[in-house]
C-alpha cells in the first residue's frame, strides 16, 4: 500500500517517487529478514515466503509504471530527439535573411 502512495503524487515529482520506492523496497527487505530469523527453517517457501515475494513484484511494477509514465511524459511534452533538415526549427535566421527563406 505504501507504494501506492506514489501513484497520487505528480508525474514531475520524481525524486518523491523514488524515495517512496526505494524505503518502500528497504522496508520490505527489513520485514523478510527479520520474518526468516524468527520462523522455523524449511526447505520449501511458505505461505508467508510467497507474500513477501508478490510484495516485491508489485513494487518492482511500480516502480517500472513509474518509469514509463516519466519517460513517456518527457516525450509528450515535445522535447524533440532530433531535428529534421527540412523543419521550422531548423531554419537560422541572420540579419541578410531575416525571415529564414533561401532563395534560390
Amino acid at each position: 500500500i505504501l507504494s501506492w502512495v506514489s501513484f497520487f503524487i505528480h508525474r514531475e515529482a520524481t525524486a518523491d517517487r523514488v524515495n517512496i520506492g526505494v524505503m518502500t523496497f528497504l522496508s520490505l527487505t527489513t520485514l523478510s529478514f527479520d520474518i526468516r530469523n524468527y520462523t522455523a527453517a524449511v526447505p520449501y517457501l511458505t505461505a508467508l515466503d510467497w507474500f513477501v515475494i508478490m510484495t516485491h513484484a508489485f513494487l518492482l511494477a511500480s516502480l517500472l509504471q513509474f518509469s514509463f509514465v516519466h519517460y513517456f511524459t518527457k516525450f509528450g511534452y515535445g522535447e524533440p530527439l532530433a531535428y529534421y533538415n527540412d523543419s521550422l526549427d531548423c531554419i537560422e535566421l541572420s540579419d541578410d535573411n531575416p525571415a529564414g527563406i533561401d532563395y534560390i
